[in-house]
């Protein structure tokens, strides 16, 4: 039996860059792993797939994307094997921290150890992609800049003593609806560098707050002011950047010590929250 991780993310910026002809959109943005938050899935060899989940999704299994990753795996490659799985869900489904994502990805790892594939990081990246724009990020432990649909990973190193405070506002955020409420006028646009300004950030970490921007951000604050009210209060906090992950609905304040974090966090009462390093 094998146990597997899935961590959440947090997107640091997120710029959608213009429509593609495939109908998807092109986006530039850093993703973060969060290790402290995670789904925990546990494989055993079996003769067929089977899953069980912990949360109620209100979908078949042949709708989860773990469930369609196995057969996905098990058909490119003609196992004669099954498997049994167990999905723990912590993330919170439909908050902007990639759950599903990230469980894809992992259950193709482990399936990969568990059948004995022998498969190249390409191939294994080719194949994650077929199942969702972000699920090619998770395949690795490091945080990455993400381009094209989300299949373009750029990993790359970082390290600092900062603190991230998590807000969940038990929203649910719509995916398509945030791409239906973008401003398309000023399409393709020109790329931030955000790498490079996230550097430069160790050394005056409070310029972040005037490059880093989520272009989801204005039109789900009008759907949900209550984020944008979020956003404000860690700003009031301390936080030296606050933003939204992804389509929402996570919120998220960075600070350089986890003090003020803790601090921050006694001012959400009602909300789940969750303090804990950023690298």
């Amino acid at each position: 039996m094998l146990q597997l991780f899935a961590p959440a993310k947090i997107n640091l910026g997120l710029q959608i860059i213009g429509k593609r002809n495939d109908g998807y959109h092109n986006i530039h943005s850093l993703f973060f792993p969060i290790k402290s938050i995670a789904d925990t899935l546990t494989i055993e060899l079996a003769e067929s797939i089977s899953l069980i989940c912990s949360q109620e999704l209100d979908i078949p299994n042949e709708n989860n994307i773990v469930w369609k990753a196995a057969h996905l795996l098990k058909q490119r490659y003609n196992i004669d094997m099954g498997a049994k799985i167990s999905l723990q869900k912590n993330i919170p489904h439909g908050a902007g921290l990639g759950g599903g994502s990230s469980d894809a990805a992992s259950i193709l790892k482990g399936l990969q150890l568990l059948w004995n594939i022998d498969i190249s990081t390409k191939e294994l990246s080719e194949l994650a992609s077929e199942l969702g724009s972000d699920v090619p990020f998770f395949l690795q432990d490091n945080p990455a800049l993400i381009q094209g649909r989300g299949e373009i990973v750029h990993p790359f190193t970082f390290s600092c003593d900062w603190t991230i405070l998590i807000v969940f506002p038990a929203i649910y955020s719509n995916t398509s609806l945030a791409y239906a409420g973008l401003d398309t006028s000023n399409f393709p646009k020109i790329e931030v560098n955000f790498i490079d300004a996230l550097q430069q950030s160790k050394d005056d970490c409070s310029k972040m707050k005037d490059v880093f921007f989520n272009d989801f951000e204005y039109s789900i604050f009008t759907q949900f002011p209550e984020l944008a009210e979020i956003k404000s209060q860690l700003y009031k906090q301390g936080a030296f950047f606050a933003g939204m992950s992804g389509s929402g609905s996570t919120m998220f304040g960075l600070f350089l010590d986890i003090s003020a974090a803790h601090n921050a966090m006694s001012t959400f009462p009602t909300k789940k929250c969750i303090v804990a390093p950023f690298t």
